[in-house]
């Protein structure tokens, strides 16, 4: 059984979809993005806007993702039309899953609206894949040990050249740093791994408790991480112009997790029959 995304699913990958047809500089995709109305004054949202910039004119066009039970019909195509219009935006395009009504396509043919069905499909003969193997990296201890000239004993707070405290977020960082300038990634076979770096003169100033500054000659870093295997189910979909239906894109994609972040890998063939690879990152989290 073919299933449709689940609403906030749908709108990141239409968003997604977007993103890679527009493979021009000149286009920005914000989503969602709020404007102003010229009748009240508040702030309205429109689920995507793609922002086209020629010389000093912005062209906006608004996306609006129609995940619903039903088709979508005249009023609501008239709604959005009118919200389009008092938020200055100068098209507007409804993407639907369950497609819409007939007389809908005739009214927005006359309100100058795109129509735009995004529905799963069971295969494209261009896509034999099922599935995608992800590989992540997890960080999961950072232990520094700094080599001061002269020796300071006892516990010492580090600093970087301008004066900031480097913190776990910062040493996080570094360790991020260190192990992607190093080809020791274990082949990316899952496990828990621990490599030691170390960097001469890094430019760092250690203070001890009586508040004295004294240059670190060396600093170590034990970095502790685990690499994980997942597998991510390739999902198919069709993206066709409900006025002529005419296909615009057809899509294979996969969900991917990144801990703090999330994100979707997109295969997108176009109607010139070119394929595009982009990952496209939906959402980040908070770090706990």
């Amino acid at each position: 059984m073919i299933k449709r995304p689940p609403g906030s699913t749908f709108h990141a990958l239409t968003a997604a979809i977007e993103k890679t047809l527009a493979d021009d500089d000149r286009f920005t995709i914000a989503a969602p993005m709020r404007l102003r109305d010229k009748d009240t004054g508040r702030l309205r949202e429109h689920d995507i806007v793609v922002i086209f910039e020629h010389g000093h004119h912005k062209v906006l066009t608004a996306i609006e993702c129609r995940d619903r039970s039903r088709k979508v019909d005249v009023p609501a195509l008239e709604a959005f039309h009118t919200k389009c219009a008092r938020t200055g935006i100068h098209r507007g395009v409804i993407v639907s899953h369950r497609g819409f009504t007939t007389t809908a396509i005739t009214k927005a043919a006359q309100l100058g609206l795109g129509c735009m069905s995004l529905e799963a499909a069971a295969n494209f003969d261009w896509c034999l894949m099922r599935h995608v193997t992800q590989h992540n990296r997890f960080i999961t201890k950072v232990e520094p040990t700094v080599t001061t000239d002269p020796p300071v004993p006892g516990r010492v707070h580090v600093f970087d050249s301008e004066g900031r405290r480097i913190d776990k977020a910062r040493l996080h960082a570094m360790a991020v740093a260190c192990l992607n300038s190093t080809t020791a990634v274990e082949n990316w076979q899952p496990g828990v791994y621990q490599h030691n770096f170390y960097q001469n003169d890094p430019a760092l100033v250690a203070y001890a408790p009586d508040g004295s500054g004294h240059r670190i000659a060396r600093i170590d870093l034990a970095v502790e991480y685990t690499i994980s295997e997942s597998t991510r189910p390739i999902e198919l979909h069709s993206y066709t112009d409900a006025h002529t239906d005419k296909q615009a894109a057809s899509v294979a994609s996969a969900p991917m997790d990144f801990g703090e972040m999330d994100g979707r890998l997109l295969f997108v063939k176009g109607p010139d029959g070119r394929i595009s690879v982009s990952l496209q990152v939906l959402k980040k989290h908070n770090p706990s």
